[in-house]
């Protein structure tokens, strides 16, 4: 459709400086001839390419999600955990993992928003979802069972990050600018990571966070405990169980 369009620029600069010239506007009808076959093969090729939907691998654009004040944010939930620590982590992972499933569920239910934010693993090219299958395909058989367990829902959004942070150069931002929310309950991995690195991130921006302490996940229960201890401690985060935060919406 761009090309198309500079084919109909070019025709009426063409025409005006025919008009210019000539006095007349056959100009135009002379470029018509030599332009409309060329704009009709890119119209009909434009119409078998779908548009692409803006954040399109980035989000499930299928429906908006509702406006509110809280949301379930999931940091790292997939992984190949083919690193240092990463066997360690991934059955602490799979140790929250029902706890995480119980909140994703509460959470749809309810209608507030389930935001994944996930690590790309450098896969520039790739979407979401080819990135969550990359993950099942290289990792370890915990990367499997959490694909399973913890795959978005068509009502979900998915973002994917290239850094610890969830907010570093991602759309979360403006996604959680468009939502209204202020309160934020993180879940995820590693607690001592991307989770601490992301809970910090949105505490500097004025969000009200929790931990949900059952559902992050460290390589070692010492790391685990070390975390939260500092976002309790040093940031004053609330760290409580994820049923907690769910009950704190009935109250």
């Amino acid at each position: 459709m761009v090309s198309a369009l500079n084919f109909l620029h070019a025709r009426r600069v063409c025409g005006r400086m025919a008009e210019s010239v000539t006095g007349s506007s056959c100009g135009g009808t002379f470029f018509d001839s030599l332009l409309t076959p060329a704009i009709q093969r890119v119209d009909r090729s434009a119409a078998t390419v779908q548009a692409p939907v803006a954040c399109g691998d980035a989000m499930n654009a299928t429906r908006s999600p509702a406006s509110t004040e809280r949301a379930l944010l999931l940091v790292d939930v997939f992984s190949h955990f083919r690193f240092e620590d990463g066997h360690d982590l991934s059955e602490a992972l799979l140790r929250t993992a029902p706890t995480i499933a119980a909140l994703v569920s509460q959470c749809r239910r309810r209608s507030e928003p389930v935001i994944y934010c996930n690590d790309n693993f450098q896969r520039w090219h790739d979407s979401w979802r080819e990135v969550l299958a990359y993950t099942a395909s290289e990792g370890l058989p915990a990367s499997s069972h959490l694909l399973e367990v913890l795959y978005p829902a068509s009502e979900d959004i998915v973002l994917l990050k290239s850094r610890h942070s969830a907010f570093y150069h991602t759309q979360l931002v403006p996604l959680l600018e468009h939502l209204g929310t202020k309160e934020l309950c993180i879940a995820g991995a590693a607690t001592d990571a991307c989770v601490l690195c992301t809970a910090i991130d949105a505490h500097v921006r004025g969000y009200r966070v929790i931990i949900a302490r059952d559902a992050v996940a460290a390589a070692t229960e010492e790391r685990h405990a070390r975390a939260l201890a500092q976002m309790a401690d040093s940031l004053g985060l609330c760290v409580e169980p994820g049923e907690a935060w769910l009950s704190t919406a009935d109250a």
